[in-house]
Order: C-alpha cells, then sequence, then structure tokens
C-alpha cells in the first residue's frame, strides 16, 4: 500500500501506522485496540446425572457429544405427545422426565443421528415432522450400555426435599 507523506515522495515500505527507526514521520497508530474472542461452547449442558451419561455414552460409541444441550421442564416434548424429544443438539425433557432411562435413551438418538445422519421423520404431529423408525435402533443401543459403576462413597442421600 502507497501513501503520500509531506515531503511529496510516495513510500511503499510503511504504511501510516507503523512505526520505523528510520522515519520519524510514520504516524503512530492511536486507535484502541481490543481483541475479544467468542468463546464457543464446546461442552456438554445439563444436569451433573446429564452430563455423565451423555460423555459417558459418548465414549463407548466414539462419538463426541460435547455440545449436546438438555433443558428440563420443557413443554416441547407434550406437544408431539412424548416425555421427551430431540431437537438438533437439543434434548427437552418434560416436567420430571429427565429420567436415566428417558436421559439415555434421548442421547442414544443424538449418536445414533451422528452415526448415520438425521432421518427424515415419517410423522407430522402437531405441525412438526417426527421420526419414529429408529426407536427400536436406540433401544437396542441402551441395552448394550455399558453403565459405568459409581464407587459406593460418591452416592450421597437425598434431602427431605429432593435435592
Amino acid at each position: 500500500m502507497s501513501y503520500q507523506i509531506k515531503s511529496g515522495k510516495i513510500r511503499d515500505t510503511e504504511l501510516p501506522f507503523e512505526r520505523s527507526k528510520n522515519s520519524s514521520m510514520a504516524m503512530p497508530d492511536n486507535r484502541k485496540s481490543e481483541i475479544t474472542q467468542r468463546q464457543i461452547k464446546n461442552e456438554i449442558e445439563g444436569s451433573s446425572r446429564f452430563r455423565n451419561i451423555a460423555a459417558e455414552m459418548g465414549l463407548q460409541y466414539g462419538i463426541n457429544t460435547s455440545g449436546l444441550k438438555a433443558t428440563n421442564n420443557s413443554s416441547f416434548p407434550a406437544s408431539l405427545n412424548a416425555v421427551a424429544a430431540i431437537q438438533g443438539n437439543q434434548i427437552h425433557f418434560g416436567p420430571w422426565q429427565d429420567s436415566d432411562q428417558n436421559i439415555r435413551h434421548e442421547v442414544a438418538h443424538a449418536i445414533d443421528n451422528r452415526l448415520n445422519g438425521v432421518p427424515a421423520g415419517d410423522k407430522f404431529i402437531n405441525g412438526y415432522s417426527v421420526d419414529t423408525t429408529r426407536e427400536k435402533v436406540v433401544d437396542r443401543m441402551i441395552k448394550n450400555y455399558d453403565c459405568p459403576q459409581l464407587p459406593a462413597n460418591s452416592i450421597k442421600p437425598l434431602r427431605a426435599n429432593g435435592l
């Protein structure tokens, strides 16, 4: 890039914002420099049970399950006449439906979708295209899931309020 300096000569070697030892005429860069980096979520979001199950199943099937996000108490599954549903990387659980069995089932759908592609829907329910053809495959995946054994001292009793 060329620019014209006071003497009228054109220089190709310096940009106006560079400081040069050989030139006192170069203009300093007084602009504020802000470097911002958007953080990309690359982790599993949801309850600790959901994160553990998703991570373990991902390891077992050799699939990166980071990016999965669980939403509890969602009204979306009810609109499909279901207790839980997956939509992209988002897994929705209806109120009180985030049982270990349901978590494994929906995570298995996510893994199956990554292994085999997202199937085309075979039904329309309330305007949503829904696939029901992969349910038996997912059920077999759950059967074959090696549930990790937690150490006995890691199990904590529930408090009266259930937390």
